[in-house]
């Protein structure tokens, strides 16, 4: 393990985190002014987590997520957790004892990532000091303020969706897992945390697994702690999710199978690991080898798997399973997040280099590493860093999957970042040279400056390039010109009605007018994904949509691209009519809005 901290050493480490907070404090200051204007142009999942927030305070039910106005009047079912609505509903109250509701709304955009980043940095800067001491801990806190995902995505002013909230927990679970003294409590904090996150949401499940088994390994074989880590791990993940599945579920859907939510089969998972890895513990007196115990865990869990498998089995489809193929193809090839890196690579290569790239190398370095000083290294150092790699590793593999996996990687990339960088200095400073030297410049460059280069790179790309040239979803890039909060707000001057609109226009829709929307990107509801996309390319999906929706109005945004020219939305745009619908007069440069004047009859899709 690290050596003791010298006073440069922890002076750097004061300076690396007071200059951390300083910007986070910072930033959300200076966005105040213009936050609202990029709340409305980012992640419809940070619009419809105001807009849960907001009916929650007016008196919708706790146990009760549905947003009743999308496809109303049944609503669209939500699978989010009504626990982080609590904090920031708490938070938008307190700031209502001093200001109007508009403004608290405002404020807590800025606070409630803030205080999330502003807990981060300290868990890995003073996580990452006691482990690798307080050179390695500058350079993770370094690392965390410059990585594209956790500075300009989701601890960004304005981002109050889940994901920043199971980030923060799967961290304090990896530093847990990792934390050299008192490992009974360290492992009652890394199973609560897990379990928070899994409260949350299901994103970070595999990440808890793997943690789970590489714990469950390092008892059976005896290692210092481990066990009782294992048992306060376990005890707290499986006594925290059965109380937050009850405290956020209503009691007449206790019993319901979810598949995307924490409901009963996530939690026979989490009671079958459980047994799984501490029966084995409790007959330690008649399993002393530590394979006899890693086969009585296995056994353990397969027959436990085996009992539970008619509520797991129907979640292997995984969420998007129940929905048409058709939008499941539209969900795996045009919703960005959802598409794999090597997509992004391709399509959007500056996001690749700044989300993605960045871990490949970081594994790679740290791997190389570990194995460079293997037998140098302390057995408690070489298994500490083990363990982080295969969390990242686990990340890094995810993001081959959906590249919004990139989140796995939160728990272990800062960590690792100041692990290879940190051994790199050292090693030049006992033996320097000009080849050692340029190798810790390209390494440091390569991990550390993707942030800047990405953003400088778009900018530069978009004025110098057609995007729609460039880029294959260039329709949805210039259907965002139109999702802008004076835009959108345009539209309020319309009667209340139905509003068919494209996928990414619902959630501000329903946010900052008083209208009803008929789309959005949640796969609870194939309506609300087939009337955002599908209904805009032919004629006949367009009257089948009118009819089954009962729209009043359908909004197209001028300045987009609909796909081939052929499209109904396209030919609308170009003047052609289509019964059934007639363009009115509309103040909006942005916005052609049609009435419905007639509902065609039709089958529904």
């Amino acid at each position: 393990m690290a050596a003791h901290p010298t006073t440069r050493a922890d002076t750097l480490f004061k300076a690396a985190m007071l200059l951390a907070l300083a910007f986070v404090i910072g930033r959300a200051a200076q966005s105040y002014p213009l936050v609202l204007d990029h709340f409305y142009t980012a992640d419809s999942d940070d619009i419809m987590r105001l807009m849960s927030v907001r009916d929650w305070l007016g008196g919708q039910s706790w146990f009760d997520m549905t947003q009743y106005r999308v496809l109303p009047p049944a609503g669209l079912s939500m699978h989010w957790s009504r626990f982080v609505d609590a904090g920031l509903g708490g938070m938008i109250m307190l700031f209502q004892q001093f200001m109007p509701i508009a403004q608290a709304e405002t404020l807590t955009l800025l606070v409630w990532p803030a205080m999330l980043l502003v807990a981060m940095v300290l868990l890995i800067g003073f996580g990452t000091r006691k482990v690798l001491g307080p050179n390695a801990a500058s350079i993770a806190i370094l690392s965390a303020m410059v990585w594209q995902p956790i500075v300009n995505r989701h601890f960004a002013p304005g981002h109050i969706d889940h994901h920043n909230v199971q980030m923060l927990m799967t961290t304090l679970m990896a530093y847990a897992l990792i934390w050299p003294t008192r490992p009974l409590r360290a492992g009652i904090i890394g199973g609560a945390a897990a379990a928070c996150s899994v409260i949350v949401g299901l994103e970070m499940v595999v990440l808890i697994v793997v943690a789970g088994v590489m714990l469950t390994i390092r008892a059976s074989f005896d290692r210092p702690g481990a066990a009782r880590k294992l048992i306060g791990f376990c005890s707290a993940l499986t006594v925290v999710s059965l109380l937050g599945h009850l405290g956020q579920t209503a009691p007449a859907q206790w019993l319901v199978p979810h598949c995307d939510a924490l409901a009963t089969p996530v939690l026979s998972l989490i009671l079958v690991s459980a047994m799984a890895c501490m029966v084995p513990l409790a007959a330690v007196r008649w399993l002393p080898a530590p394979i006899a115990r890693l086969a009585a865990t296995t056994a353990i869990a397969l027959a436990g798997l085996w009992l539970v498998s008619p509520l797991i089995q129907p979640c292997l489809a995984g969420p998007y399973g129940a929905l048409p193929l058709e939008v499941q193809n539209l969900i795996r090839n045009n919703i960005a997040e959802a598409q794999g890196a090597a997509t992004v690579f391709i399509l959007r290569p500056f996001q690749f280099y700044a989300e993605v790239f960045p871990q490949i190398i970081a594994l790679l370095l740290a791997l190389s590493l570990w194995v460079w000083r293997f037998r140098t290294a302390s057995r408690t150092e070489s298994e500490t860093v083990a363990q982080m790699i295969v969390l990242l590793a686990v990340g890094v593999v995810g993001t081959f999957y959906q590249v919004r996996m990139f989140v796995l990687a939160a728990a272990s990339f800062p960590f690792l970042v100041g692990y290879v960088t940190d051994g790199l200095v050292q090693g030049w400073l006992q033996k320097p040279s000009p080849r050692r030297a340029v190798l810790i410049a390209a390494c440091t460059a390569a991990i550390l400056m993707p942030a800047d280069i990405y953003w400088n790179a778009r900018a530069l790309w978009r004025m110098t390039g057609s995007p729609a040239a460039a880029n294959p979803l260039a329709h949805q890039m210039l259907d965002d010109r139109c999702r802008t909060r004076a835009a959108i707000a345009q539209l309020d001057q319309l009667p209340k009605a139905r509003i068919l609109t494209r996928l990414n226009i619902g959630a501000p829709l329903i946010s900052l007018t008083h209208h009803d929307a008929l789309t959005a990107p949640y796969h609870r509801s194939a309506d609300a994904f087939w009337n955002g996309e599908f209904a805009f390319y032919t004629e006949t999906n367009m009257t089948k949509a009118l009819a089954k929706t009962g729209a009043n109005y359908v909004v197209l945004c001028r300045d987009a691209s609909y796909g081939p020219n052929d499209t109904v939305a396209t030919a609308l745009l170009a003047g052609t009519s289509l019964a059934g619908l007639r363009q009115i007069t509309f103040p909006s440069k942005e916005f052609a809005v049609f009435e419905v004047i007639a509902n065609p009859v039709a089958a529904a899709p």
